[in-house]
Parts: C-alpha cells; sequence; structure tokens
C-alpha cells in the first residue's frame, strides 16, 4: 500500500510543485534554520507564538521551528491548522513537512495526529491534500490507505495505544555552549513592535516600465506580508529621472502613509519616460526620500529600496547621502539600540537603511551594479538584482513581481536573515500560485 501511495499522492503534489518552476524545494532547503532547538528555545517560540495577533508573525515563527524541536511545540501547530485563516494553516503544515523524519514521531502528540487524520487529510484542494498525506505516511509508513477518509480509519486503531516516541535533545556543541541563533525571531518582533517605514525610490526613465509594472503588481503581496510583520507599516514612493526632466531630478509620488494602496494607484498611472545621457539623478531621488517632509518618524525602522538600470550622475553624492543617512540620520547620531530597555524603541532614533536593486531585462550593466552595491555598502543595506524577463534556457522562472516582493521583504528584515524570509515568502507564494489562497 505504500506502493499505492507513491503513485497516487506524490505525483500530484510534485507534478503541482514542478509545474510552477520547483520553488518549493528550495525554500525546504533554506528553511533549515538550526540544527535543533532547545526545550527552552521551542518554549520560547510558542510564548512568542501566543503574542502573536497576525497569521504572518505565526506563520514566521511556525516556520522557525525548524528540522528538530520538541514537543512544546506542537500545540501551536496544532493550533495553526486548525486555524480558521487558510494563511496559517498552510505554515503550519509547512512546518511539519519541513520536521526531519526521525524527529517527527517525537512530536507527533495524539491531538496532532488525531487532527491531521480526522480533519486535515479531508482537505478537498489536492496540493494539500497531498501533503498531508505525506505527513501522515511519514508517521504511519505501513498503513494502508486508498483515500483520505481511511485516515480516520487508521487513528480509530492507533488512538487508545498511540504514544509519541522520547524527545532526544540536540548534541551538545564543542565546548559545551549552544550557539543557535534565533535572530531572524529577533528581527521580525523589532519590526512588530517599533514598525518599518519603507520607500520605494524608483527610476521612472523610459527604459523602466518593467519594472514599473512589477513594483505595482508586487504590492498587494508585499503589503499583506510585510504589514501582518509589522502592524505599523507604512510606504511612501519618490521618483528620479534625468535634470532634463526635471530640474531637481526627482520628486515625491506619494510621501509615506498607512495606505499603501495609493502607491499602487499612483504606479497605474506612471508611465517610463524621459532620460537624457546613461546616467540618471539616483542621488537626487535619495536626496529627496531623505526629507523630513516624506514624513519619516524617528524612532520607526526606516528603509530606502533604489531600484534603477543605470548609475548615479554623481556616485560620490549618492554614498555620501546614504551614509549619513545611516551614521547621522536627521543629522544626529543614532541612539545605540542595544542599550534601550525593552518597550522604549520608539523613542529612540533609528539610523536610515540604503539598499539597492539593480535592474535589467536579462542581466544587469556592472557598471549599475558597481554603483548599486557602493551605495547599499554606504547605506548600512545589501544590493540584489531583477531581471524582468527569463533568460533563455532557463524554462519557466518566478516572475519579476513576485522575485521584486521577496526582494523588498529581505531587505526589510535584512540580508543576514535571507534564507529564512525565502522560505517564508515562498510558501505563500507557492500556495497562492496553485489557488489555494484564493
Amino acid at each position: 500500500m505504500r506502493l499505492l501511495h507513491s503513485l497516487l499522492v506524490l505525483p500530484v503534489l510534485l507534478g503541482a510543485l514542478h509545474a510552477q518552476g520547483g520553488d518549493t524545494g528550495q525554500a525546504a532547503d533554506s528553511a533549515q534554520f538550526a540544527p535543533g532547538l532547545t526545550e527552552s528555545q521551542t518554549r520560547g517560540l510558542a510564548v512568542r507564538y501566543e503574542r502573536s495577533k497576525h497569521w504572518a508573525l505565526r506563520g514566521f515563527l511556525l516556520l522557525s521551528l525548524g528540522p528538530r524541536w520538541h514537543p512544546e511545540g506542537s500545540a501551536m501547530v496544532v493550533h495553526g491548522l486548525q486555524s480558521k485563516e487558510k494563511e496559517l494553516r498552510i505554515y503550519a503544515l509547512e512546518s511539519l513537512l519541513r520536521t526531519e523524519p526521525a524527529a517527527l514521531r517525537t512530536i507527533a502528540t495524539p491531538e496532532l495526529v488525531a487532527e491531521l487524520c480526522k480533519e486535515q487529510a479531508g482537505e478537498r484542494h489536492e496540493v494539500y491534500a497531498a501533503k498531508v498525506a505525506d505527513i501522515l505516511f511519514r508517521i504511519f509508513p505501513d498503513a494502508e490507505v486508498q483515500g483520505a477518509a481511511d485516515w480516520s480509519r487508521v487513528w480509530r486503531a492507533e488512538h487508545a495505544t498511540w504514544a509519541v516516541e522520547p524527545w532526544i535533545p540536540p548534541p551538545a556543541p564543542e565546548g559545551g555552549r549552544r550557539t543557535t541563533s534565533m535572530g531572524h525571531v529577533d528581527r521580525a518582533f523589532d519590526l512588530y513592535e517599533a514598525g518599518l517605514d519603507l520607500c520605494i525610490c524608483l527610476d521612472t526613465t523610459g527604459s523602466m516600465q518593467p519594472t514599473i509594472d512589477a513594483a505595482r503588481d508586487s504590492i498587494d503581496d508585499l503589503v499583506v506580508l510585510l504589514s501582518g510583520i509589522s502592524p505599523r507599516f507604512r510606504m511612501g514612493l519618490v521618483e528620479y529621472k534625468d535634470f532634463v526632466d526635471y530640474s531637481d531630478g526627482a520628486k515625491v509620488l506619494e510621501p509615506l502613509s498607512k495606505h499603501p494602496d495609493r502607491v499602487k494607484k499612483r504606479l497605474e498611472r506612471t508611465v517610463a519616460a524621459g532620460g537624457g545621457d546613461y546616467p540618471e539623478a539616483v542621488e537626487a531621488g535619495l536626496e529627496v526620500a531623505l526629507d523630513q517632509k516624506f514624513g519619516w518618524e524617528r524612532g520607526t525602522n526606516k528603509l530606502i529600496v533604489v531600484f534603477g538600470d543605470a548609475p548615479p550622475k554623481d556616485i560620490d553624492a549618492a554614498i555620501r547621502i546614504a551614509r549619513d543617512a545611516r551614521e547621522k540620520p536627521f543629522g544626529v547620531d543614532p541612539t545605540d539600540l542595544t542599550q534601550q530597555q525593552r518597550g522604549r524603541t520608539r523613542t529612540v532614533t533609528r539610523p536610515f537603511v540604503t539598499a539597492a536593486v539593480g535592474v535589467g531585462a536579462a542581466g544587469v550593466p556592472n557598471v549599475t551594479e558597481r554603483a548599486f552595491m557602493r551605495i547599499a555598502q554606504a547605506g548600512g543595506g545589501a544590493y540584489a538584482r531583477l531581471l524582468t524577463q527569463p533568460l533563455e534556457g532557463r524554462g519557466e522562472s518566478v516572475p519579476a513581481s513576485e522575485a521584486l516582493a521577496r526582494h523588498v521583504l529581505t531587505l526589510a528584515f535584512g540580508s543576514q536573515w535571507a534564507n529564512q524570509v525565502e522560505a517564508f515568502v515562498g510558501v505563500y507564494m507557492e500556495y497562492h500560485r496553485n489557488g489555494f489562497l484564493k
């Protein structure tokens, strides 16, 4: 009957995923956050899960369980599976898929197994149902099952004598001190508590229409995910061109606000046009974005993401502006956040972080990449590349709008947490594409 499962269930799952470009496999690999969580680490995640109010933050915590974790985390997984929010259910399910098979039986409490057998196995969506079946066959490798309804029968036969296998703590590292980092979780809660102000600083000259369109199409997913992590999320939009187009080279299209739909509507009306010689007024875009009239708040996380396909007119000026915004935001030295007590995060002056995304149809010119890397380094951010058209021979690729959303989310967290953010975004995008979240 294991063969029957392989023939009937797994092709549904794998075929559906490979048809979407294989992103799920990459997300699963990147979700291996730690070699194994201790009991206290798992309990800490459970406590933070209880404190969280939005499915996005809870979903991020569920994925943070990683490949091996203590049974203390099972209750939060059950809660996620039972949620009326489909978005939270997918992260609970994926947390189990990312648990090592050998560790699965140690966290498979009666409540968890009953939920999988009696409720989740009956899901009508074929990809979701196939994943539930995959998990259950890991728990019951010898089960004779021909359909979803049979899992209830399996549980009726097993529940009276069911017992989880003993949990074995992860081995202590050399020197006896565990160094497993949960910094990505700390960063998520910093965004949750202090908020996030995001400025999209966009080249809108003649070659940039595909990027403008990608930015417009990414707004909904970007807002859903970022506002779930950071309820005090605000977004604004600045465009820059050439000095032959504007005397100042740039202007504010939308100031920071709690209504990101205004940015989307403005992008819908934005048509790429203008531009003189090859370089563009990147430095002017940064200067306009950093003006206090844009609406920045001192104690909020502040991120500027520059999008463009050409280097600045004055690279030295662009680097100086980005560095000053990081080192002396609002003209003062930023407060050392490590010395602040919890609850005072909005009273400090946080630095601006400037990141940069080089744009191109199938590649980004070297001169642009070098310039944008230097700007991002000076601004304390990171550099990313956005291709607006797939390369021949690569097969189906991630749409530019999805890639843009992934880049912005990663830059908001910090590039050191790229794997964790990629896993988080990848799960959402996969289920959105296969129709489960529609």
